[in-house]
């Protein structure tokens, strides 16, 4: 499950990243609608962060905070696919659900670990 988290997380941060470098090529002059743009790219690199940290750690409040994260992004990016019906916004979707459904089953593998090694 983890391995399908990673990949789910890498594929954020390299559509983050790209967003945001794709904002030097597509705007030339400063104005709000560069910096909403940048702002999305940048926004998918703190998720993706956010979700590298989770993944790193076995505490619980990180991992539901990461977890209530993924679950808005997923709902954000569900509307900005209807809204902007490019590839990039379909992929950047499955991506930010894959994250969100392999957070909650590492989350619940993690517990059950721990309860167990309790027990």
């Amino acid at each position: 499950m983890k391995k399908l988290y990673s990949i789910a997380i890498s594929i954020i941060l390299l559509l983050g990243v790209g967003h945001t470098l794709m904002t030097l090529v597509l705007y030339t002059t400063f104005s709000a609608d560069m910096l909403w743009f940048a702002g999305t790219g940048l926004a998918l690199i703190c998720l993706g962060l956010l979700n590298v940290i989770a993944l790193r750690t076995e505490l619980c409040w990180v991992f539901l905070i990461v977890i209530l994260a993924n679950v808005i992004a997923t709902l954000y990016l569900t509307a900005v696919s209807i809204a902007v019906p490019e590839i990039q916004a379909y992929l950047a979707t499955v991506a930010a659900g894959m994250m969100a459904v392999t957070s909650i089953l590492t989350w619940l593998q993690n517990k059950n670990t721990a309860a167990h090694a309790l027990s």
